[in-house]
C-alpha cells in the first residue's frame, strides 16, 4: 500500500475512506486503480482540496447540487469536476468522520448484504462493503446519477451555437465618457 501526504482526485480514484494512523490522527485510504494510498488528510478535507485544485470547494459544489437538486437535499452529491465526469457522494454527513466518498463514475453494481450494508462492486472488478443500508445508498447514487444527467443535459444545451458571420465590431467611449458605443467595423 502506497503513502501519499497529499492526493488530488483523478478519473482512476473510485472510493475514499476514513482510517485512523497510528498518532490517532484521522486521514485517508483511498483507492486508485484497485491499490489504496494512504493520505494525511480527512476523506472530507481530500474532496474539498480536490475540488479547490478544480477551482471550487466544497461549500461552493453543496451549494450548486442543491441549487440544482433542491435547497432540501442533505448530504448532496458534488461535482468534482465536470469536463473529467467526477461526481461524488458521501454515504453520511461529511463532517462526520464516519463519512465514505464514492465516485460515482466507478460503480458497476451493487447489492444488499444485511439491514445494514451494501456491498459496492466497481468497475475494476473490486468491490467494497459499507456500512450502509440498501435504501439509504441507493437514494445517494441516485442523487448523484440525477445530478450528472441535468448538469451533462445543460451542458448539451448550450454547447451548440452559431458562429458569427465574421462581424467585426468597435467597442470605443462616448464622447462624455459614460457608456461605450458599439459600431460594426
Amino acid at each position: 500500500m502506497g503513502s501519499n501526504k497529499e492526493t488530488v482526485i483523478t478519473p482512476r480514484t473510485s472510493v475514499i475512506f476514513p482510517h485512523y494512523d497510528s498518532a490517532g490522527k484521522l486521514c485517508a485510504k483511498v483507492l486508485i486503480d484497485g491499490q489504496f494510498v494512504s493520505v494525511d488528510m480527512s476523506p472530507t478535507n481530500m474532496v474539498d482540496q480536490s475540488l479547490r485544485y478544480f477551482g471550487s470547494s466544497l461549500r461552493g459544489a453543496f451549494d450548486g447540487s442543491k441549487s440544482i437538486l433542491g435547497e432540501k437535499i442533505s448530504m448532496p452529491p458534488v461535482v468534482v469536476n465536470e469536463r473529467l465526469k467526477l461526481y461524488w457522494f458521501p454515504t453520511k454527513s461529511p463532517s462526520s468522520d464516519d463519512c465514505i466518498w464514492l465516485s460515482l463514475g466507478h460503480i458497476y453494481k451493487y447489492v444488499k448484504v444485511d439491514k445494514g450494508h451494501t456491498k459496492v462492486i466497481l468497475t475494476d472488478g473490486s468491490s467494497v462493503t459499507i456500512p450502509l443500508s440498501l435504501h439509504s445508498f441507493e437514494r445517494r447514487y441516485q442523487r448523484a446519477g440525477m445530478l450528472k444527467l441535468i448538469i451533462e443535459g445543460r451542458i448539451r444545451q448550450h454547447a451548440y451555437y452559431e458562429q458569427a458571420n465574421g462581424v467585426t465590431y468597435s467597442i470605443s467611449k462616448d464622447a462624455k465618457k459614460r457608456n461605450f458605443d458599439v459600431s460594426e467595423s
